[in-house]
């Protein structure tokens, strides 16, 4: 038998286990389509990162069909992951008192095609950029020579994969998460079709139960 890769799983993770457990042990209507409803109520009570991020989840549990009747670009799903698991596991460093740098790693190289993909429909690169300039001479040559050619785009990769700003990094956050929120929710509206509303309120009623369960911490006297 394998060993289990997580002996000491977090609260968090053993509340998210037990519950699910409860779920696929609700009236047998399919795993799967239980799994579904489950997925889909942890993805509306998501923050807008991980919202994203489980969208793109609950769409590589659908059939072709299933894509096709909710009219759904999964290639443009497969971008918005990638941005949103990247934006969302920034390197953080302390600075100062005026607040801590930021670094995200782009999983991919710089050029046109991944420019296009990835930032053309958002456009960060004409966002104001605050960074930590002693943590970019190493590039310094590289941005000099962009500004004089005024390439902005070339500016925001290496600004962004060095040394941002805190405010700098919620503003390209929030820029991304105003781009693909929409149409996030228009496709968990439409996943939501594919679901039977009772099934759905089943699966509320189990995470109501879970958390009524969870007892108030004792406060000593």
């Amino acid at each position: 038998m394998a060993p289990n890769p997580n002996p000491n799983p977090k609260p968090e993770d053993q509340s998210l286990t037990d519950f699910a457990s409860k779920a696929l042990r609700g009236p047998k209507k399919g795993a799967l389509d239980q799994a579904l409803s489950w997925y889909l109520f942890s993805a509306l009570q998501a923050k807008p990162l991980d919202k994203i991020i489980k969208t793109r989840e609950i769409l590589g549990m659908l059939s072709e069909n299933q894509l096709k009747e909710i009219e759904v670009d999964v290639n443009q799903f497969e971008t918005f992951s990638v941005l949103a698991h990247t934006l969302a596991n920034p390197s953080v460093y302390t600075r100062d008192l005026y607040g801590r740098a930021y670094a995200v790693s782009w999983p991919f190289p710089y050029n046109q095609e991944t420019w296009d993909r990835y930032f053309k429909p958002w456009k960060p690169e004409i966002l104001h950029l605050t960074f930590y300039s002693n943590l970019l001479a190493e590039h310094e040559e590289a941005i000099k020579e962009a500004s004089e050619k005024k390439d902005r785009k070339t500016i925001f990769m290496i600004i962004s994969s060095s040394s941002m700003g805190e405010p700098t990094y919620y503003a390209i956050k929030n820029r991304f998460i105003e781009w693909a929120l929409p149409e996030t929710m228009r496709v968990l509206s439409k996943i939501a079709t594919l679901i039977e509303p009772s099934q759905f309120l089943e699966v509320a009623s189990l995470d109501q139960a879970q958390k009524s369960e969870v007892k108030e911490p004792e406060v000593a006297p």
